[in-house]
């Protein structure tokens, strides 16, 4: 059995050899298909236009491999094969071999007519200056090209210090040391669990006066419980203004319904869908994430319509390591859509929305950091009423 090269085998940066096929090739076929160092081979075919002619150059990576018909193999007369390479790739990403293929869903380059392909011939010596500085150049390209690869990741992580340096205090130091006597939060969470035992208190009675009861004493009010204070021992330092808090005192959470595909439609109330939830935190709609309900649902679901600017949260991935798990995004100005499963709607009560979706943002690459209130259960984020 010999080893083959075939389109698969050629990439827009070489030959790969990660996967080789073998067949039977008689001692004649092997005599004409051989590969030798220095062959430059090209894609024959392919359903795009753009990939047809693209090349790679032979350094007889698998010695006596030879080339399937699915590829074109050139072997220099005299030119450099170095320089017939960047010829032939200079001619597919211009378009001129995508230009010259035909065919019908399949373009296809062919040998007879790559016989008669006009070159560019320069004297070898200027040949081998042209190689040299494109070498050089296409070096400097590639080096450009992976450090730019790094930038997005070096952005999130610079984001993600910027927020956590939000949420340590850090940014707002120098601040603090000028307005030394603002309100800490601790008296702010006071005012809220009072409040909080006055709404319990206020329902309670309206449930004994709608059974004709009325109390004698306060014995009834021990039934209330007050939330348990957040343990701290193991979070962070907060400045001296600041304290920790349970989710469920400072807003409210949602989670959606499921609402049957079988009613989808291209019109109605658009139905927000994990596919929505952008990376850069916006809802996004396209034509092909978009699916609407007809507007019934609204009127029969109107607990579940989410309008401007409101804060969701995807509760669902395949992987913890999938930032898409705990996405949190707003909805945009203008915004009515319909609450999917899988996604929760988190509405701050006593902070401002804007204010609570950099929280969550700061918390939303972290498996083992989640916000005070959020318990994580894999693969998905179940907000809890404690």
């Amino acid at each position: 059995m010999t080893p083959y090269m075939r389109a698969a085998n050629v990439t827009w940066n070489g030959v790969d050899v990660s996967d080789v096929k073998e067949m039977d090739f008689t001692p004649k076929e092997q005599a004409v298909y051989r590969l030798e160092d220095g062959d430059v081979l090209l894609s024959e075919a392919s359903g795009s236009a753009a990939e047809v002619g693209k090349p790679a150059i032979w350094r007889d990576e698998i010695p006596g491999a030879c080339f399937q018909n699915t590829l074109i193999r050139v072997r220099s007369k005299g030119p450099l094969p170095e320089f017939l390479h960047y010829h032939f790739l200079n001619d597919a990403k211009s378009g001129r071999f995508a230009t010259a293929g035909k065919g019908i869903g399949i373009n296809h380059l062919g040998a007879d007519r790559m016989s008669s392909w006009p070159l560019t011939l320069p004297p070898i010596d200027v040949q081998r200056r042209i190689v040299a500085k494109l070498d050089e150049l296409l070096a400097q390209s590639r080096a450009a090209r992976e450090q730019l690869e790094a930038v997005p990741a070096l952005v999130e992580q610079y984001r993600q210090s910027v927020l956590a340096a939000a949420f340590r205090g850090d940014l707002t130091a120098d601040w603090r040391k000028k307005n030394p006597d603002v309100e800490p939060a601790s008296k702010l969470i006071e005012r809220i669990r009072i409040e909080r035992r006055q709404k319990w208190e206020a329902a309670e009675l309206a449930k004994l006066k709608a059974k004709g009861k009325s109390p004698k004493d306060d014995k009834w009010k021990s039934k209330y419980v007050e939330p348990a204070p957040v343990d701290a021992s193991d979070l962070p330092e907060l400045p001296s203004t600041w304290c920790w808090a349970r989710w469920s005192e400072i807003a409210s959470s949602q989670n959606g319904r499921p609402f049957p595909s079988g009613d989808y439609t291209n019109r109605g109330i658009r139905l927000l869908r994990p596919g929505n939830l952008h990376v850069s935190g916006d809802v996004r709609w396209t034509t092909e994430n978009t699916k609407c309900m007809p507007e019934r649902y609204a009127d029969e679901n109107d607990g579940w319509v989410v309008g401007a600017n409101q804060l969701v949260m995807n509760l669902t991935a395949q992987s913890l390591k999938d930032e898409f798990l705990g996405r949190i995004c707003m909805t945009g100005n203008d915004e009515r859509c319909l609450l999917n499963q899988r996604i929760a709607w988190l509405k701050p009560t006593v902070v401002p929305t804007r204010f609570a979706f950099w929280l969550l943002k700061c918390f939303g690459r972290s498996e083992t950091d989640p916000p005070a209130g959020v318990k994580l259960i894999h693969p998905r984020l179940d907000f809890q009423p404690t």
